[in-house]
């Protein structure tokens, strides 16, 4: 990695919010090696807990959660951290998922365009 990446990923931050413990565990030992900061959280309620406390770039958040899910969470991160880039993952996804993930994010956008 050169040092301006170096450098820049040194002083990112990145949620990740996963319930499966091996995808949460590989995302962190991932993006720790490539330099960045993380903390984790099991479920969207502990990663409200983490936004609280402290300032993060970016949260990686699985769509499919207990109790509060991706979207839920994605409303309530906007509304507390709305500088916070937001990516959605998860194994079940969809197009209308994305488009509701898209929409909370960009209030306004009302339609989609499918890739053929």
């Amino acid at each position: 990695m050169s040092e301006t990446k170096k450098q820049t990923a040194d002083s990112t931050k990145i949620l990740i919010i996963d319930d499966e413990p091996l995808i949460r565990e590989t995302l962190r030992e991932f993006l720790t090696q490539e330099g960045f900061q993380t903390e984790c959280a099991s479920n969207a309620e502990e990663g409200l807990v983490l936004v609280k406390k402290s300032r993060f770039d970016l949260a990686l958040c699985d769509l499919q959660l207990p109790g509060m899910d991706g979207i839920q969470f994605l409303q309530e991160l906007l509304r507390i951290s709305p500088e916070v880039l937001v990516l959605m993952i998860t194994a079940y996804g969809s197009v209308e998922n994305a488009v509701e993930a898209f929409k909370k994010r960009r209030p306004g956008l009302s339609d989609q365009a499918n890739h053929p």
